[in-house]
């Protein structure tokens, strides 16, 4: 019997998120075949319950936020030297929601000489994601880039964007997947939306927080509507960094039954508050790399209005259902037009398309084949 490779998963959020969530996945799978011994490292403590009972865990005293560089007397980086050289992985991936993040693992694994690679969801510069000191920062990835031995990322867009940074280095591609049966495409949101209220109403599911997720713009989207007098309400479901400044916004502009708080809600009362409420699911971030939201959204026939993000040219958005993430103005334009431009085929179209590129079985197949190569001999 030929010996199980041994594969070695490193997260060091202090949160836990989409990215995180598809790294368990992926641990998840690998560790169900009987060639693999699945280990991970990770800081947050409810990270834990996304594994299962196969894999061995270890919690880290840190995070990838945390600027000390000292913890329990010993150097971080060496700690990670000792602990990734008594497992012996055969691979190391470490999860980077972003390029800074997890450089710890990184040059761990470059000092234990373990081959390390990163899963990471986006492969634009921190200029292209219009993020704070993007310059300065996008100087002090260059680096970093060059750490990774091969790259995992989400889809062939964000392939094509790292490859662009790293193009000496192998990039491969995962789908993220969508475990959900897929559900008829609604009736037009005029229809659904007359309730005695008479009011549309739409989900904003994710972190609250404004430099990615752009939360705070729908503020000024109520204003627009209130001023128009029309009546919209937001459902916020999520938590996050910024979700006392949002409910503040709401409370400081008298916005309060323009906005419904949820906190974060388990699968099935999401799906319930989707069905039985939710007009259309909108979605006004800055950056994505690909959604969970979007995609299971898609799958549970809603609409999804969306800023006009790259992944949007992967399913063929019409531009009825994009906006740009910086004008209110915009967003409320395409709230109020959807009524009108909504066609419950080109939802259909756009399920299908999901359904073709995010299938579990075709995840499934991505991650056999990759770690198949990962772990080839070297000719």
């Amino acid at each position: 019997m030929l010996q199980a490779k041994r594969i070695f998963f490193y997260m060091d959020a202090n949160t836990i998120g989409g990215h995180e969530i598809l790294t368990a996945q992926i641990a998840n799978y690998l560790s169900s075949q009987p060639d693999w011994d699945v280990h991970c490292a990770y800081y947050y403590p409810g990270t834990a319950s996304l594994f299962n009972g196969d894999i061995q865990q270890v919690q880290l005293p840190f995070h990838c936020k945390d600027p000390r560089i000292l913890h329990n007397g010993e150097f971080d980086i060496y700690y990670l030297k000792k602990l990734f050289l008594s497992v012996k992985p055969d691979l190391i991936v470490v999860a980077q929601g972003y390029i800074e993040s997890g450089v710890r693992g990184l040059i761990a694994a470059r000092l234990a000489g373990i081959k390390v690679g990163s899963y990471i969801p986006f492969g634009q510069t921190n200029t292209e994601l219009g993020n704070r000191f993007a310059r300065l920062r996008d100087i002090i990835s260059i680096p970093l880039y060059r750490m990774s031995q091969f790259y995992l990322t989400i889809s062939d867009v964000q392939r094509h964007f790292l490859q662009r940074l790293v193009p000496s280095t192998p990039v491969y591609v995962i789908n993220n997947p969508v475990t959900l049966q897929g559900e008829t495409p609604v009736d037009p949101p005029e229809t659904l939306g007359k309730r005695s209220s008479n009011k549309q109403h739409f989900a904003v599911v994710g972190r609250v927080v404004f430099k990615q997720k752009n939360q705070n713009i729908l503020v000024e989207v109520a204003k627009l509507f209130a001023s128009r007098g029309i009546h919209v309400q937001f459902h916020i479901v999520g938590d996050g960094p910024d979700l006392a400044s949002l409910k503040q916004m709401v409370n400081g502009a008298g916005l309060q039954s323009s906005f419904e708080f949820h906190g974060w809600l388990q699968a099935g009362p999401l799906a319930a508050l989707l069905k039985t409420e939710i007009d259309a699911v909108i979605m006004p971030s800055h950056y994505e790399g690909l959604p969970l939201v979007f995609l299971e959204s898609v799958f549970r026939g809603k609409p999804v209005l969306v800023s006009d993000l790259p992944f949007t040219e992967d399913y063929q958005l019409p531009q009825c259902y994009r906006f740009k993430s910086s004008s209110a103005e915009q967003i409320a334009d395409k709230i109020h037009g959807l009524s009108a431009a909504y066609r419950r085929s080109e939802l259909q179209a756009i399920q299908n398309r999901v359904l073709d590129i995010n299938s579990q079985e075709r995840f499934e197949a991505d991650i056999a084949e990759t770690f198949a190569k990962l772990i080839a001999p070297q000719i």
